[in-house]
C-alpha cells in the first residue's frame, strides 16, 4: 500500500507554501512576502495521506533549485517537492513586477507536463485590497494547454491559524478548484486544494481531495509545515 500511496501523491504536492501583519512600510512587495522564493530557500511538511480506508503519514521537502529560461514561457523560479530522494513535482513560477502579479505556467509530475494558459495565483492589488469592508473574494480561471484540465483560483481572505512550532499566523487562504479529464475524456476528477500562506514564511497548511463526479472522495492530504529554512 505505500507504493500505491507514493504513487497517488505524483501531482499533488505543490509549493504553495506566516507571522504577523505586514507594516505599511512592507506593504510594497506583498506577493513575494506571501511567495517568498529566494533559491536555496526550503519548506519541510508533514503530509497525511488518505487513499479509500488507508492512511500514509509521510514528510516531503520543498526547494526552490534554480532560476530557468523556458522556451516559450520566459525565465522562472522553479521549485521541486521531494519526499527523501524521490521528486514528486516541479513547479514554475513568474513574477510579473510592472502588473504585480505571480504565475504558474506549467508544472512537471514524473514524465508528465502540463502548461497552463494565464495560471494566475496572486496579485498586488487584490492583497492591498483584501482589508476594505465591501471587498469580495476574487477568482481567476485557468485551463491547462492541452484542455484537459480548467477552474478557477480564489482568493478567499484572512485567517489566523495556528501551526505547531509557529503560534498564531495571520495568513492569507487561497482555493484552487480544477476538473482533470482523463483517457480521453472517459474520467473526470474534481479537485478542490485550500492553501494557507503567511507573509515571510510561504505555505504553511494545504488541504485538498479529490472527487469522482457522483462526489465520492478517492483522495484526501493535509500538509502542515513542521519547520522551514531562508
Amino acid at each position: 500500500m505505500k507504493t500505491t500511496l507514493a504513487a497517488l501523491l505524483l501531482g499533488l504536492l505543490v509549493l504553495g507554501g506566516y507571522t504577523t501583519p505586514l507594516l505599511a512600510q512592507e506593504k510594497k512587495k506583498l506577493v513575494q512576502e506571501y511567495f517568498p522564493l529566494k533559491i536555496g530557500r526550503r519548506w519541510i511538511y508533514t503530509l497525511r495521506v488518505t487513499a479509500g480506508k488507508n492512511t500514509q503519514n509521510i514528510e516531503y521537502t520543498t526547494k526552490v533549485v534554480r532560476k530557468e529560461d523556458v522556451d516559450g514561457l520566459g525565465v522562472c523560479l522553479v521549485t521541486e517537492a521531494r519526499s527523501i530522494d524521490r521528486l514528486f513535482a516541479t513547479e514554475y513560477y513568474q513574477f510579473d513586477e510592472k502588473k504585480g502579479t505571480l504565475l504558474n505556467p506549467r508544472r512537471t509530475e514524473g514524465k508528465a507536463t502540463a502548461n497552463f494558459k494565464k495560471r494566475l495565483l496572486l496579485s498586488e492589488k487584490v492583497l492591498a485590497d483584501l482589508d476594505k469592508k465591501e471587498q469580495k473574494p476574487t477568482a481567476w480561471p485557468w485551463a491547462s494547454a492541452d484542455g484537459r484540465a480548467k477552474g478557477t483560483v480564489t482568493v478567499i481572505g484572512r485567517e489566523v491559524l495556528r501551526i505547531r512550532n509557529y503560534g498564531n499566523l495571520h495568513c492569507i487562504v487561497l482555493k484552487d478548484k480544477g476538473v482533470f479529464t482523463f483517457r480521453k475524456g472517459k474520467i473526470r476528477r474534481h479537485q478542490e486544494r485550500t492553501i494557507w500562506l503567511a507573509p515571510g514564511i510561504g505555505m504553511v497548511k494545504e488541504f485538498m481531495q479529490v472527487k469522482t463526479e457522483e462526489g465520492q472522495v478517492t483522495l484526501e492530504t493535509e500538509a502542515l509545515l513542521k519547520h522551514h529554512e531562508s
